[in-house]
Formats: C-alpha cells, sequence, structure tokens
C-alpha cells in the first residue's frame, strides 16, 4: 500500500504541476533575462556609438578647417611669390606674405590647435607663424626636411596619416602632434615650388573626447590608418590590444561592433566609429560596471516575474488538489473494498467527469468479478475436458506407429523390402511431425527427414527421380537450419518439374560456405522449369501450403520462416530458364 501511495495520481499532479511551475518561471524568467540583456547590451552599443559619433565628428570639423588651411597654403598667390621670388625680394613681399598667413592662420576655426605653420621652398626659405613662443625658430625649414615623415607625406596625392608624432620642433618634446605637409604649386606652372608644414596638437583629440564622460573601467582607442593608440589619461599610448579581433559585426557604413581579446585573455565589446577621414576611427570597450548596474535593475524585474510566476503555481495547485483529491481518496477506499471482498456497487463515486467514469468502471468491474467467480468452477470442468481430449490425441499417433510397425514386420516376413523401406520412412516422418517440436534443426537432421521424404516420393514415382546431395564440409552439418525447409523444395521440384516434363529427373542439393558468415543450399532440378510470373507466385503469401503430404508448408512459407528467424537479408532466390532447369537458392547464416 505504501509503494501505490507513493506513485497515486494525487502524488503525480502535485509533482507535475510543481515541476510545470519551476520549468515555466525558470523558461520566462530566462527568456527575458536573455531579451533584457540583449536589449541593454544594444542600448549601451547604440548609446557608445552615438557619442563616439559626436566625438569624431567634432575632431572632423577641426581637421577639416586644418585641411582646408592647407589646401589654402599650396595654391595661394602671395605665399607662392614670396617662396619662388630670388634672393633680392623686398621686405613688403615678405610682409605681405607673413600678413596674409598670419590672417588666415587666425581665422581659421581651428586655429586654437594649430601649433605651427611653416611655407618653405626646399631652400631653406620660408615662413613660420606659431601658437606660441619657440626656441626652435631657426633652420626650422631644414628641420622639417629632414624628418623621415616628410617624404611619405609631401609625396602623397591626397592628405595622409602617418599617426601621432612626437614634436620634435617645439619646446616640449612630451607633446604629440599630427603633422601635414603638403606641397606649394607655381601659379602659372601648376609645379611644385615648395611645401607647407601644419603642426596638430593632439589636443584636437582629447579636448572632444571631454564631451562626455568615460567610465572608468572603459578603454578608448584611436587609429590611425594602421597605428592604434590607447587614449588614457588625455596621453595616447601606442598598443596592440585590437589586433585580437575574435568577431566583427557591421552595424552600418560607419559603425561596428567588434569582439576582441585583450592581452590578458579578457573578451571585451569593442564599439568601433570610421571617421569620414581616411584612416581614422575611434573605438571604446563597453563598460562592465555600467552593464552590471543596469542590468541589477532587470534582475529584480526578473525575479518579480518569476514570482508572479510561482505564485500562480502555487494557487493552482491548490486548486487541482482540492479538486482531485477527494474524487481520488474515494475512488482508492473503493478499489481497497473490492480487495477486500467486497463487490457491493457504489453510487457515490460515479461523477459527471472523468472520475465518475473511473468509478462506473469500478462498480462494474465488482460485478464481472462476482460473475468471473460464478464462472471459475465451469472453466475448472472445461479444463479437465480439455485434458481428456489431449490424452486421446496423443493415443492416436501411437496408434498409427504400432500399425505401421506391424506392416513393416509382415512385409519384411514377405520379403517385400521395398514396402517395408517406405512404411519405415512414413513413420519416422510422422514422428517427427508429433513428437519433435523444436522449429530450428541441424542441416544433418534436416538431410535425414528429406531423404524419409525421398524414399516415399521415390516409390510412388517407381525409382524415375534421383536426389544427389553433397555436402561441402562435415562442420556444415550441425549448422542450424528451420525444420522442413528442404522438403517442400524438393516438392516443387517433384510436382512443378519433374512429373509435367513426363521423364527421368534428377534433383541436385549443394551446401557450401564461402566465407564463413553465411551458408548457400542450392536445391537444382532438370525440369520444365518455371516462368517469371509462377516464380513470383511462389514467393507472395497466398502460396501458403504445399499439394503433398504436408500441408501449410509452401515455398512462400518456408521463405518467410527463414526471414522471421534469421533477418530480412536471408531466404530464398529462384534462378529458372523454362524446358531446361529450375534453381532455388536458400541464404542462411552460419550459426552451429
Amino acid at each position: 500500500m505504501k509503494i501505490f501511495q507513493t506513485r497515486s495520481i494525487k502524488v503525480t499532479i502535485i509533482r507535475i504541476t510543481m515541476i510545470f511551475t519551476l520549468l515555466l518561471s525558470i523558461s520566462i524568467s530566462s527568456i527575458c533575462f536573455i531579451s533584457f540583456e540583449s536589449l541593454l547590451k544594444d542600448s549601451l552599443q547604440l548609446s557608445t556609438s552615438s557619442n563616439l559619433q559626436l566625438i569624431m565628428n567634432s575632431f572632423t570639423s577641426n581637421m577639416t578647417d586644418v585641411q582646408t588651411l592647407a589646401k589654402w597654403c599650396s595654391v595661394n598667390y602671395t605665399l607662392a611669390k614670396y617662396i619662388s621670388a630670388s634672393e633680392n625680394y623686398n621686405k613688403k613681399l615678405a610682409i605681405d606674405a607673413w600678413d596674409r598667413l598670419a590672417e588666415e592662420y587666425q581665422n581659421n576655426h581651428a586655429y586654437y590647435y594649430i601649433e605651427r605653420i611653416v611655407v618653405s621652398n626646399f631652400h631653406g626659405k620660408y615662413l613660420q607663424t606659431t601658437s606660441r613662443g619657440t626656441t626652435k625658430a631657426t633652420n626650422i625649414s631644414e628641420f622639417i626636411q629632414n624628418a623621415s615623415y616628410f617624404d611619405t607625406l609631401y609625396d602623397a596625392f591626397s592628405f595622409r596619416w602617418i599617426g601621432l608624432v612626437p614634436n620634435d620642433f617645439g619646446d616640449s618634446t612630451n607633446d604629440r602632434i599630427i603633422p601635414i605637409i603638403r606641397p606649394i604649386y607655381d601659379v602659372s606652372s601648376s609645379d611644385k615650388i615648395g611645401w607647407v608644414y601644419i603642426g596638430v596638437n593632439s589636443n584636437i583629440i582629447t579636448d572632444a573626447l571631454k564631451l562626455y564622460s568615460i567610465p572608468h573601467d572603459s578603454k578608448v582607442y584611436l587609429t590611425i590608418d594602421q597605428t592604434t593608440y590607447l587614449i588614457k589619461d588625455n596621453t595616447f599610448i601606442e598598443t596592440t590590444d585590437l589586433d585580437n579581433v575574435i568577431s566583427t559585426n557591421q552595424r552600418n557604413a560607419t559603425t561596428s561592433i567588434k569582439t576582441v581579446r585583450t592581452n590578458n585573455g579578457k573578451k571585451e565589446t569593442l564599439v568601433t566609429y570610421q571617421s569620414n577621414l581616411d584612416g581614422w576611427s575611434l573605438s571604446q570597450t563597453l563598460s562592465d560596471s555600467m552593464f552590471n548596474k543596469q542590468k541589477s535593475i532587470y534582475v529584480i524585474l526578473i525575479f518579480f516575474i518569476g514570482g508572479f510566476v510561482m505564485l500562480l503555481g502555487i494557487l493552482l495547485l491548490f486548486y487541482l488538489n482540492r479538486n482531485i483529491n477527494k474524487p481520488i481518496a474515494r475512488i482508492l477506499r473503493k478499489m481497497a473494498g473490492v480487495a477486500k471482498g467486497d463487490f457491493r456497487v457504489d453510487p457515490t463515486i460515479e461523477w459527471d467527469n472523468e472520475f465518475g467514469t473511473i468509478g462506473a468502471g469500478i462498480n462494474k468491474l465488482s460485478c464481472d468479478i462476482s460473475s468471473l467467480i460464478d464462472d471459475k468452477i465451469q472453466d475448472e470442468k472445461e479444463r479437465q475436458e480439455l485434458e481428456y481430449q489431449m490424452l486421446q490425441s496423443q493415443i492416436n499417433p501411437h496408434f498409427l506407429y504400432n500399425t505401421l510397425n506391424s506392416i513393416k514386420w509382415m512385409a519384411t516376413i514377405q520379403n517385400a523390402t521395398g514396402i517395408a523401406e517406405m512404411t519405415t520412412a512414413l513413420s519416422r516422418l510422422m514422428k517427427s511431425v508429433s513428437k519433435d517440436t523444436n522449429q530450428i534443426i541441424t542441416i544433418e537432421n534436416e538431410l535425414d527427414l528429406l531423404n524419409n521424404y525421398f524414399i516415399i516420393q521415390n516409390y510412388r514415382y517407381g525409382g524415375t527421380i534421383s536426389l544427389d546431395v553433397t555436402v561441402a564440409n562435415e562442420d556444415l552439418y550441425q549448422c542450424q537450419i528451420p525444420k522442413f525447409s528442404l522438403q517442400p523444395m524438393v516438392e516443387n521440384a517433384i510436382f512443378h518439374g519433374i512429373e509435367p516434363k513426363g521423364s527421368v529427373g534428377k534433383i541436385v542439393i549443394s551446401v557450401f560456405s564461402e566465407n564463413n558468415q553465411t551458408i548457400t543450399i542450392t536445391v537444382e532440378d532438370n525440369g520444365i522449369g518455371l516462368s517469371k510470373d509462377q516464380i513470383d507466385t511462389l514467393l507472395t503469401a497466398a502460396d501458403n501450403s504445399s499439394s503433398g503430404f504436408f500441408k501449410k508448408i509452401g515455398v512462400s512459407n518456408v521463405n518467410q520462416r527463414i526471414k522471421y528467424a534469421f533477418g530480412e537479408e536471408y531466404g530464398l532466390r529462384f534462378e529458372s530458364k523454362e524446358g531446361e532447369y529450375t534453381k532455388v537458392t536458400i541464404v542462411i547464416p552460419y550459426k552451429r
């Protein structure tokens, strides 16, 4: 009874309800958490992308003004006239050129970030203007022309960026500048007659970053061409952190989301904004602190959702328990009464629901049990009568065996050896059919049964048929085969092949194994052969009996029994040529 209670419907419903509620709560919470986390990441990525875009737009605007100034210097008539003039130029030409350069410099919107402008030819003649005083005012043209990046920037078709370089021409060598060098063209011939150098202070970037607050655990990277800098405390540190990009998700033409692995092995999400300036991009890693701070709000909300679902589950559990427990308890009490022998009908357990159907079934079962008890004595009497009839059925075969033995001895006394041999074969066949219930026998026993059958048929046809059996080796005699598998094949060969031929016939049986995995048995006769339709008919389920002594052991029956016993890959195959021969191949597994 204890085991029954632990497996009751009530306990099962409670358990299933609890598990379902828990799984539902976990599923909803997980889905909400994953969705909120994804939305939170998207929000942080979008916010970071917008901030980076504002910063880069501000920087790009200033750099565009600087580029405009550089282009103006490349084609300005006054500057070109000054640097192309001979050494005997007058001071007024120099003053006009310097005033024009200073005026354009002062009027440029990016004036604050332009540390130095130098306009020079290749012979040391130059003009310069700076945002502050400098001690390196002499030979500045030679300094610039000897810089490692001069030829790269001067020969570029358009503006070329090489990154941040030390300010070798200023008082403080710790400063970083962005060098711009463009050729100055002759007004009349468009030949390159000099160059203009503009040194842009790195504050043009750091001042733009001051537009919004960067979390303490977030990193900002500036990429110029192939060089990446980590911006920290308004300083630029060249780094290879962004070389370990794991995956990239392109949001649009200017923004991409990347996953990078830092040097300490930590994975971080990197938002990159590509500037309109060729080769310039600004990147920022997402802040874990901000993400976790906002995620904690979502976690609290998810806990409320999960708690609400659990509360609904508990209420559902109380409802199911109240509406199912009472009917189950009454049904259990009735079943306990039936187990003790109380077969009275109880109308109170027949409700208008599924439990009522069960109760009605129990009441009917009680009535049926009473009827079964009454019928038990009658069944016992019938069983005894059946046993008596089975005893009688065993007498008849014994009587036949004794009679056949008497006929055999009388034939032997009268020297009729054919009758004695035929009677002995028939007796053995009948004994095998009636007493030996084994469905799987050895090939040796199967050949013995076939030999007894063939003796009878040979006498019946007056010795006009012959049987030749060849077994490849002695081990095959002990292998297994379904009982009466060969007899139907020989019977079919005699009745459908040799007998219609009307002449002497021969049946050849070969047993061999090529690979010790399967056994092949061929039964070949020299009869009239079979057509394809006849072969198909033999293998159909409708051919379930033979026309000879044994009923319901036809060719189709043999094929099915082999498949049932050993598998679908085994069975019979027919090969025949009308007017010449019929060959049946039996394939069975090599089982001893």
